[in-house]
């Protein structure tokens, strides 16, 4: 979809697409050479402010305490609380791939998922699909003949 990511490419100019140090942190430990370049070539959208930090330390106390694997990041999620942390300071919307979760006790759920933490903030988040509404695409297949 190369469309989609010269859009992506204008966002990120224009500073409307911002994450944090850790989101590439996380992606650099799996990325292929291709999104490694592009990371690199994009190093200024991934920012890490004291209020940032001060942010993601309250929803780890705020929210991620509340469940019951609570926040590890030498498990899989150092990266999660920093992106609703940006979006709260930056006064942004998420976009996560991750699926919402059903009405829940925390303490019976390993994690809560980023578009729980946003929701809990009342910090817009959007999947992929309302991303691309948003920004005014639209998907369709056409066979060649």
């Amino acid at each position: 979809m190369p469309d989609l990511w010269k859009h992506i490419e204008l966002l990120a100019e224009q500073g409307r697409i911002i994450a944090s140090k850790e989101v590439y942190d996380e992606l650099k430990e799996h990325a292929s050479d291709e999104l490694m370049q592009w990371l690199n070539a994009h190093k200024y959208i991934f920012s890490m402010s004291k209020e940032q930090i001060d942010a993601a330390r309250t929803i780890i106390n705020e929210v991620y305490a509340l469940y019951k694997n609570g926040f590890k990041p030498e498990i899989k999620n150092a990266a999660d609380p920093f992106v609703v942390a940006v979006a709260a300071v930056c006064g942004g919307r998420v976009l996560s791939l991750e699926s919402r979760q059903q009405p829940h006790n925390p303490r019976d759920v390993g994690e809560p998922k980023i578009p729980t933490v946003c929701e809990h903030y009342k910090i817009p988040c959007y999947n992929l699909d309302e991303f691309l509404e948003v920004e005014g695409f639209s998907i369709s297949l056409q066979r060649n003949a």
